[in-house]
């Protein structure tokens, strides 16, 4: 899991109220609640302008990032590994704000968490939440940058560390409650009111409080009836109940209603790195992850107890290796879109496949500058980004595909590996990683 592997060294009555990707907005990690990581009314860049591809504006000053962006009304919203938070001109990328976060844990690395933009459900002040460096979650005001609450998660022993990205809906904020360094912990899913950041629900992977257990480093994603499902880390030595599983809690409450733990696993770092994604087999509602193990993995959302299917994509990584299948399903309504490693020994190291809802292979595209590990996400011409991360010396890359058939329609080359999600806002493609880089067609 990353915490072993640490990616920096290595509201309204029957509906959903959440923070979601609305007009030419991308406000939260993976597009919203059911991450399906689509912006379907980001049009700029199509299958026919995207070889045309040329950079906007750069910025190499504010550290390197792991966090993705969250694009609200032309700002950015983003931490760095260097600690700091940012607002950003989403159009010059001149700063508007600085927010200075304290680091605090056993790994010294920064934020890695992105960040939701949503408007507070009481004051309707518009609101950034995102977990700090420093074992806290926060809620800024997003025009100033100031502290409106802040929340201890986990604890204040450097072991913990705020992996997890801010799911917001129906006035609850979904938390990933983790470690680093190797270490377990009290580790779980914890529920905050999003309005005063009070403590509404806990969820305890080993289950118990007073036991340590897997980590929970991702995204959690919520359906409309509000069920929250989870995907969990390895178990670091600790108690293996929940490791290496997908989750079903409720509501609020972060009460257990069931899940599914992937057999013979337990002592392995082969678990879960992408989040959730939601999607539809028709009509049936489905959850679905990849995990390290290159094995993705589709529930029912009403049983999860079992998968429905499964289909290898990668193979398991090496020991020690940053190669493997890692970031969340890509959703457009019909199909998914995946991204792994290498689907066998000798291969290029990465790879991109179109999948069914029942599971079936549409394409796959090999990928020759590194493995999926961060998330790809897709426009609403058809065009998919996707990051690579490669650690063995070579060039990574962002590609721009076509998602229909997999074709290659340019590559962006990288002088690092990209683990954050390409995000299509404000009529641009916006790229954290080495740098913060904008690019127009």
């Amino acid at each position: 899991m990353m915490s072993s592997l640490p990616l920096q060294a290595c509201l309204a009555s029957g509906m959903l109220a959440v923070a979601a990707t609305t007009g030419t907005n991308y406000a939260t990690y993976l597009g919203g609640p059911a991450h399906d990581s689509y912006a379907a009314s980001a049009t700029t860049f199509t299958v026919a302008n995207a070889n045309l591809v040329r950079s906007k504006w750069k910025d190499s000053t504010l550290g390197s990032f792991n966090a993705s962006p969250a694009v609200d009304n032309g700002i950015i919203y983003i931490g760095s590994e260097n600690g700091d938070f940012y607002a950003i001109n989403a159009s010059s990328g001149k700063v508007k704000w600085t927010k200075t976060l304290s680091i605090s844990n056993c790994s010294n690395s920064g934020i890695v968490s992105t960040a939701t933009v949503a408007k507070d459900p009481i004051s309707g002040v518009l609101t950034v939440y995102v977990g700090a460096a420093d074992h806290y979650l926060y809620a800024l005001n997003a025009a100033t940058g100031a502290t409106i609450w802040k929340t201890l998660i986990g604890g204040s022993s450097t072991i913990y560390y705020n992996w997890s990205s801010p799911t917001l809906a129906n006035g609850y904020i979904y938390y990933g409650v983790g470690t680093a360094c190797g270490n377990a912990g009290a580790d779980g899913e914890i529920a905050l009111n999003q309005h005063t950041g009070a403590v509404t629900g806990q969820y305890y992977t080993s289950g118990s409080p007073t036991v340590n257990g897997a980590t929970i480093y991702t995204a959690a994603a919520v359906a409309p009836d509000g069920s929250v499902f989870v995907t969990t880390g390895d178990d670091n030595g600790a108690s293996t109940n929940d490791s290496t599983a997908i989750v079903k809690l409720a509501e609020g409450t972060l009460t257990r209603l069931a899940g599914y733990q992937i057999p013979g696993l337990a002592g392995q770092n082969m678990d879960f790195n992408a989040s959730p994604a939601l999607f539809s087999d028709g009509g049936v509602a489905m959850v679905g992850a990849c995990d390290k193990n290159g094995v993705f993995y589709a529930l029912q959302q009403s049983a999860p107890s079992a998968p429905v299917w499964t289909d290898t994509l990668g193979i398991p990584p090496a020991s020690g290796s940053l190669a493997f299948c890692g970031g969340a399903a890509v959703y457009n309504g019909s199909d998914l879109f995946v991204g792994a490693d290498a689907p066998n020994v000798g291969d290029p190291p990465g790879s991109m496949y179109e999948l069914t809802p029942s599971g079936g292979q549409v394409w796959e595209t090999a990928l020759s500058s590194g493995p999926v590990v961060g998330d790809p996400s897709l426009d609403g011409s058809g065009v998919l980004a996707v990051p690579t991360y490669h650690t063995g010396g070579g060039k990574s890359a962002v590609y721009l595909m076509d998602a229909s058939n997999g074709r290659i329609l340019h590559t962006i080359t990288t002088v690092a590996p990209v683990f954050a999600q390409p995000v299509f806002a404000d009529n641009e493609l916006i790229i954290a990683g080495p740098t913060l880089q904008a690019y127009v067609p």
